[in-house]
């Protein structure tokens, strides 16, 4: 008596489709620029006569003269992106 064997079949969306998953051809080089700020917080104490003197000083502080920075938040855009020269894009 012969028996049948059931051989694994394929879902259609595993099937290769010539497009998605193509080892062999691993792409162009593209060169990307990216644009990263980062968002720093400090507390810092400052002597003044006077709410509106302690402000003044505030305002004159520059970002170098904070030794402890707390970075907090940031956001990165993308600036460009290009092909790297003596490739070939498929677009």
């Amino acid at each position: 008596m012969k028996t049948k064997r059931n051989s694994p079949t394929r879902s259609k969306s595993a099937r290769h489709n010539g497009k998605a998953g193509n080892d062999t051809n691993p792409g162009c080089q593209y060169e990307v620029e990216l644009h990263w700020t980062q968002h720093n917080r400090a507390t810092v104490t400052i002597q003044a006569k006077s709410l509106e003197a302690a402000r003044q000083k505030a305002n004159r502080i520059r970002s170098d003269e904070v030794d402890d920075w707390d970075p907090f938040d940031g956001e990165m855009d993308v600036d460009s992106v290009r092909l790297v020269e003596g490739g070939q894009d498929n677009d």
